[in-house]
């Protein structure tokens, strides 16, 4: 199951896409990805977000392939 958070860089759009991680909602061949505006603030939130789930999960043992966070941008 691939899924999407549109709002990802909000507060519950965070709170979100960081439960489904932790919960191991996902397998490490599906997607999890982070839509957010794109420019701004938003977007400098959803490429830190990647990072660190890339970096938290990946030291609790949590391989996911190389594109499993995935980010989507709304324009106006």
């Amino acid at each position: 199951m691939d899924i999407s958070v549109i709002g990802a860089g909000g507060a519950i759009g965070r709170e979100t896409v960081t439960q489904r991680v932790a919960g191991r909602v996902l397998k490490p061949t599906e997607r999890l990805q982070l839509v957010g505006k794109r420019g701004g603030a938003s977007e400098r939130v959803l490429f830190g977000l990647r990072s660190d789930l890339t970096d938290a999960y990946a030291g609790v043992g949590y391989k996911p392939r190389k594109n499993t966070y995935e980010i989507f941008h709304l324009t106006p």
